[in-house]
């Protein structure tokens, strides 16, 4: 009886998590496919790997927020569908195609949960 209960418990709280990351996720995505980098970068860690067409360092939050915002600017989003995404030890990656009015784009996200926030370290996009 003791073991169902905790089989229960324990599918409860998995379930929970779950259904908290897909919304936080779900948050991001609109912001992608809005090119909302203001937003998106309020995810951002202190310092961001960002890497875009021309374009690869480490960044301070303040300065990877402009690059996006800049990117935005010159491949306008109309859309983001995520095609992949998983998880393990705490850290959720994400791939997904981006839409602009300059043509799709690939973009990777890492995302790690630290303290039951989820920030984003590393954001890639490829032609």
């Amino acid at each position: 009886m003791k073991s169902t209960q905790l089989f229960i418990a324990l599918f409860w709280i998995f379930t929970a998590f779950n259904v908290f990351a897909q919304q936080e996720i779900g948050t991001m995505r609109n912001y992608i496919a809005k090119g909302d980098a203001e937003s998106l970068s309020e995810f951002f860690n202190e310092s961001v790997e960002i890497s875009i067409p021309g374009s690869s360092d480490i960044y301070a939050q303040a300065q990877a927020k402009m690059i996006i915002k800049n990117f935005f600017s010159n491949n306008q989003p109309y859309g983001f569908e995520i095609v992949h995404q998983g998880e393990k030890n705490n850290t959720l990656f994400v791939i997904g195609t981006l839409r602009t009015n300059k043509g799709e784009f690939r973009m990777h996200l890492l995302i790690k949960i630290e303290n039951n926030n989820y920030i984003i370290h590393q954001l890639r996009i490829e032609n």
